[in-house]
């Protein structure tokens, strides 16, 4: 048989050079995975709940979700941490009436002038004391500071010299974040000032996820950032990745989200979580909401694993939505050493603090902790495993997609016309012994040796129009650790 050149017929008598394009192609092409951010709106935002829909600047995040909005902050910080990013929204609307509040109540009158130096929520307020000015007045300066803050995700109010914040969207999202006086070191707070904080408390109610999941149903997300982590919308959302992990419905994706708690609580709640399909960060009293470092973390993960899916991640520091480093606990409040590697090892990732007081990613494990028989197993322990699959997983598909289709499945080693378009397990297994051998210069795999040992490719004893085929898959590893033995002395022996 010829070759298939279909569109000249064979009874064409005129033109010397006619040329037909193969549009099947050579190699897959590079992935640009989509971002989606789920989180709530305010009534402001034009978005319509339970939809998604693509964002493409903070300020059409703005105008979609309502300034100041718990999913307007998520988008914009995301884009911070992953400019390239090819984001979406999954939106809720906002839930109940039910909204957090957190308050600062000034004391005492200031005796002499400075600046009053305040974090609301992750962001540095300076604030003009004169000598003189009585508690109401700096309460009044404090508001209005507060609410010139637009983007903040909290409304200030004053009683008498009682600034209150009122979250902009109700629910649990309003519990997380801090009010902090003194930030940073060097900090001196005006004298005779005096304060009580009120940490902010009270929304309660998550919205459901249901809705949403289900309109997103046949979207093509692969990378979600999501800032609820309550039992029944983790529950949810490990039901959906674990079915679009499913070789029929094949739209796999990953999650991220952020967990404040102590180490106790924390290891706690990720004693029922089992999903290699999510990653969630555990930290204690962070000056940003929860939310928003889920965001950020998102966006730096999903930037190192466009760039190389088995690159650490360990030290990408993380940006808040204008851009600046993202502060950290204080001190007293940051997990130690000991206590990061028991939330790794119960399948909560951590974050750390650099020098600078930014938060940077510490180990990115999931959820993952023991196989089907419940024996512990590490296998699918590390975000970068998962991201490494996924690449694989494309890669598989698209090259053998191009390289079969179309093509006759014969018997093994079937004498054929040259040019005859065939395929039999020898020619597939060769095909896919080339592709591994990309994957392990590209480094995403290893042993090509083991890899063409364990392969194989064989007819289907049920179905003769199918090819079985075990992929005997090897990723590379991180260097998260180097130990090293010192071994000291006075004068070294003969």
């Amino acid at each position: 048989m010829p070759i298939p050149i279909t569109d000249v017929p064979t009874t064409q008598l005129v033109g010397l050079s006619m040329v037909q394009l193969d549009r099947q192609g050579t190699s897959p092409a590079p992935s640009n995975a989509k971002t989606c951010i789920i989180g709530q709106k305010t009534s402001a935002g034009s978005a319509t709940a339970n939809t998604l829909v693509q964002v493409t600047s903070a300020e059409r995040a703005k105008a979609l979700f309502g300034v100041g909005s718990q999913l307007a902050i998520m988008c914009q910080t995301y884009l911070r941490n992953d400019p390239q990013g090819n984001l979406y929204a999954g939106v809720l609307a906002d839930n109940g009436t039910t909204k957090a509040t957190s308050t600062i109540e000034v004391t005492a009158a200031a005796t002499g002038g400075g600046a009053l130096k305040l974090r609301l929520f992750g962001y540095r307020v300076s604030v003009g004391v004169d000598a003189g000015d009585s508690a109401a007045t700096i309460g009044a300066a404090i508001r209005d500071a507060a609410n010139a803050i637009v983007d903040l995700p909290v409304v200030a109010t004053l009683s008498t010299a009682t600034v209150t914040f009122t979250a902009k969207n109700a629910g649990v999202c309003g519990n997380t974040g801090r009010l902090e006086l003194n930030p940073d070191e060097g900090d001196v707070t005006p004298a005779g000032v005096a304060m009580t904080i009120t940490q902010a408390s009270g929304g309660s109610t998550d919205p459901a996820l249901t809705s949403l999941i289900t309109a997103m149903a046949s979207s093509d997300v692969r990378w979600w950032g999501v800032g609820l982590t309550d039992d029944t919308s983790m529950d949810a959302l490990d039901a959906e990745a674990l079915d679009r992990w499913s070789a029929t419905r094949a739209l796999r994706n990953h999650i991220w989200s952020c967990y404040v708690a102590s180490v106790s609580d924390l290891t706690t709640w990720s004693g029922s979580r089992n999903s290699p399909h999510q990653t969630t960060f555990g930290i204690l009293a962070p000056p940003n909401p929860s939310w928003e470092i889920a965001a950020a973390i998102a966006g730096a993960e999903i930037k190192r694993i466009r760039a190389h899916p088995a690159t650490p991640h360990t030290g990408a520091k993380l940006v808040n939505r204008l851009g600046e480093a993202m502060p950290g606990p204080v001190i007293a409040s940051r997990f130690s050493p000991t206590e990061n590697n028991t939330l790794g090892i119960a399948g909560v990732a951590t974050l750390t603090v650099d020098t600078y007081g930014q938060l940077q990613l510490g180990p990115c494990v999931t959820h993952y902790k023991t196989d089907g028989s419940a024996v512990a197993d590490t296998t699918l322990r590390w975000t970068n495993t998962l991201a490494q699959l996924l690449y694989v997983i494309d890669d598989l598909e698209s090259s053998t997609r191009q390289y079969a289709e179309g093509k006759i499945l014969v018997d093994d080693a079937s004498v054929v016309e040259p040019g005859t378009p065939v395929v039999d397990e020898t020619l597939m297994r060769a095909h896919l012994v080339g592709r591994y051998g990309v994957l392990v210069r590209q480094a995403i795999a290893d042993d090509l040796t083991g890899f063409i040992r364990d392969l194989l490719v064989q007819r289907n004893v049920s179905d003769a129009n199918r090819l079985d085929i075990l992929y005997p898959l090897d990723v590379t590893n991180q260097t998260n650790v180097v130990a090293v033995l010192l071994r000291t002395y006075l004068q070294r022996p003969e």
